[in-house]
């Protein structure tokens, strides 16, 4: 295809939105590397150039062969070398567009090399080398002499661009270090002359660009902009940098003069927004400072704001287009429709205000029972539980039929362990050569709703790690907050089936329950999660599995009686985390790898890994669930896993082990040692004392 601008306003035009078009255009490098070089064309017409970077910008989303296609033609370069080189008398919409293609190609460039900014992220097929080249070169000295600069230019555009650039690119601390400590030339040529004497320690911490530097005081200044757009740009920039980074969070905490309050409360203001993206922005950046500072710097009160303003967000009445499970663009932008009114808080919104909360709370105890005061985990299971369930696929039938309280024993005549004997019913696996039905495979639900359950799952995970008051209250059938009312129905409904009427157009075995009262309704929900098409979901699932298995009560009772445990144990360990037979349906969004399972099979390796931890848990002396997994291939599985590549997955492995073992038989540790070898546990202490590997 020639370079024209009939051809690529044609183009353009075809690859909006199309992946498959995509696809089509970047098999032809001829035409991919033409377009990079029209980018630089000596006396090409402004028209051209433009589109060739639309063109571009829209290649960088939704296709990694696009994208590989054009890391391989060097756009990066190409981009970075035009906006160093435009004139003053250039065209305002031609620099812009240079810019919004740049950003484009960054914003993608760091999804693929990670970690994903919101959530769990798909994994990427774009060669690593590729990806990871392209952006440690967008963060080199002498690209940032390109690009930082340009948060100072007069087209409002340009600026926003550049802004979102950082915010979406920043992933890394080094990253962070070599934007916050970045000067432009005349200032470090005055630091050089200044800064002649040796300085002892403590004076160097007091001086230079340490505290925040050139970029974090631009961007300060962008968020009093009166443009909303560039407001919400500056405000992820600031937030990427402050990123446990101490030296950025301090300097946005502190205020610059006696008079004027700090940045941060500028910040905090900005969470009473009239649109909701800046909100989010504003909370998303207050979140990453205050955690970022010390602990006796953290203001309560800012705290609470933040906290207040995204419970506000979570609680807001769904629209119809969220109950229909309408995806929403997860770009940010804002309609008009939106502005000054909560109650129309879209999908994509809502989504980041959960993992606004979670980046708030995460890791941290005292913030974890404080949003559990507030009411932040009833809003969360309230919002969980009023999302539409897709079809569950019938191969958990079986498994569903069997979680009935009070059915006796599994098939194969397995038995309840220690701890459940008389009052519940341990599920024992069917066998592996069951038939799958097609349907499994046709599961799914739209993306912008999946992202959205990926994102409540996570942060009830997140509050419930640490109290077990609040796991526990997980588990309460009409789970509220006394003094926090939640505005969604907690109470099963017909779109959060009970396990026991999962199915009620199979015939079973097993007498339904005639009260539903009694169901937890975030229980259903989990178990549904294990099976789920997407990734982040039943990575989600485990992680809150894990943090309830947690509590020895809960461990005892409603995990077991719900089948969440053997849930974990055959969807996303056994079979659903490297591949093999019993694959979770959807689990093939991994990376691709050796036939024998050892390099990511079928399945995610960060699901596996979700998984090993719950198994961690299920195997303690205490479980009911040890026997079970035991008699279903635990040690088995376990050994293989011990040989894979991944450090994590062999320590969690070794924790299982470590806790299968603890407090058992002598017939039960000669069994776990004949299958694991004592030579494969003295090869992981020689390499504790030759290479102090994290994997010992």
């Amino acid at each position: 295809m020639t370079v024209n601008l009939v051809n690529l306003r044609s183009a353009k035009n075809a690859v909006i939105g199309n992946p498959s078009a995509k696809v089509q255009l970047a098999r032809d490098p001829k035409f991919v590397a033409n377009l990079v070089d029209c980018l630089n064309y000596p006396g090409e017409r402004a028209e051209v150039r433009i589109e060739a970077a639309h063109v571009v910008a829209s290649l960088s989303y939704g296709s990694d062969d696009a994208l590989l296609a054009l890391l391989r033609a060097h756009a990066h370069h190409a981009l970075l070398y035009a906006l160093a080189n435009f004139a003053k008398n250039d065209l305002p919409p031609l620099r812009a567009a240079f810019a919004r293609a740049l950003r484009a190609l960054a914003a993608s460039v760091a999804d693929a090399v990670g970690p994903s900014q919101w959530g769990l992220g798909p994994t990427s097929t774009v060669a690593e080398h590729h990806a990871q080249d392209a952006l440690e070169f967008l963060f080199l000295p002498e690209s940032l002499d390109t690009l930082l600069p340009l948060l100072s230019d007069t087209t409002a555009q340009v600026t926003t661009s550049i802004a979102q650039l950082l915010a979406s690119s920043i992933r890394m601390r080094h990253h962070r270090f070599c934007v916050s400590e970045w000067l432009p030339q005349a200032e470090r040529t005055k630091t050089k002359e200044k800064d002649v004497r040796p300085r002892r320690g403590w004076e160097k911490i007091l001086v230079g660009p340490g505290l925040g530097g050139w970029t974090v005081r631009q961007l300060v200044e962008l968020v009093g902009s009166k443009d909303l757009k560039l407001q919400e740009a500056a405000l992820g920039a600031l937030a990427a940098l402050a990123k446990d980074t101490t030296n950025v969070a301090s300097a946005l905490a502190r205020p610059s003069t006696d008079r004027e309050p700090s940045p941060l409360t500028s910040i905090l203001n900005l969470a009473k927004s009239r649109s909701p993206d800046v909100q989010i922005a504003a909370c998303l950046c207050a979140a990453h400072v205050l955690r970022a500072l010390p602990r006796h710097q953290q203001d309560e009160s800012s705290t609470r704001i933040v906290m207040n303003t995204v419970n506000r967000m979570i609680a807001s009445p769904l629209s119809p287009a969220d109950d229909l499970g309408t995806p929403h663009a997860f770009t940010g932008a804002t309609s008009s429709s939106t502005l000054g009114n909560l109650g129309q808080v879209t999908l994509s919104q809502r989504t980041r205000a959960c993992f606004v909360l979670y980046h708030l709370v995460a890791d941290d105890a005292s913030l974890c029972q404080a949003a559990f005061d507030r009411g932040c985990l009833a809003q969360l299971v309230g919002l969980v539980t009023v999302l539409p369930l897709p079809p569950t696929p019938p191969s958990l039938i079986a498994e569903a039929e069997s979680l009935a309280p009070g059915s006796g024993t599994g098939q194969g005549g397995g038995t309840a362990g220690a701890g459940a004997t008389g009052r519940s019913r341990v599920y024992v696996p069917p066998p592996e050569d069951e038939a799958k039905s097609e349907e499994e495979e046709e599961w799914c639900e739209p993306e912008g709703r999946a992202l959205l359950r990926e994102a409540v799952l996570t942060t009830i995970a997140a509050i419930s790690l640490f109290d077990n008051d609040v796991r526990r209250s997980l588990t309460e059938p009409t789970f509220h907050h006394p003094s926090y009312h939640s505005p969604y129905s907690i109470t099963p409904s017909a779109s959060i089936p009970n396990p026991n009427t999962l199915f009620s157009s199979s015939p079973s075995p097993v007498q339904p329950s005639t009260s539903t009262s009694s169901t937890p309704p975030l229980l259903p929900v989990l178990l549904a999660g294990l099976a789920h098409p997407s990734p982040g979901v039943r990575y989600a699932a485990c992680q809150c599995v894990r943090a309830m298995s947690r509590a020895v009560a809960v461990l005892k009772t409603n995990i077991v009686d719900s089948g969440l445990g053997v849930g974990v144990w055959r969807r996303c360990v056994k079979n659903g985390g490297m591949g093999g037979k019993g694959r979770c349906a959807g689990a093939g969004e991994g990376t691709s790898g050796s036939a024998d399972g050892k390099d990511a099979g079928e399945g995610d390796k960060r699901v596996l890994g979700a998984g090993l931890a719950v198994v961690c848990n299920l195997v303690n002396d205490f479980s009911p669930l040890r026997s079970v997994l035991l008699d279903d291939g635990l040690v088995e599985r376990l050994v293989e896993i011990l040989g894979y590549d991944e450090p994590g997955l062999r320590v969690s492995a070794l924790w299982a082990i470590k806790n299968l073992l603890y407090r058992s038989s002598l017939e039960l540790k000669r069994r776990v040692m004949r299958e694991v070898g004592w030579g494969r546990i003295l090869g992981f202490v020689f390499l504790l004392c030759v290479s102090s590997c994290s994997v010992c």
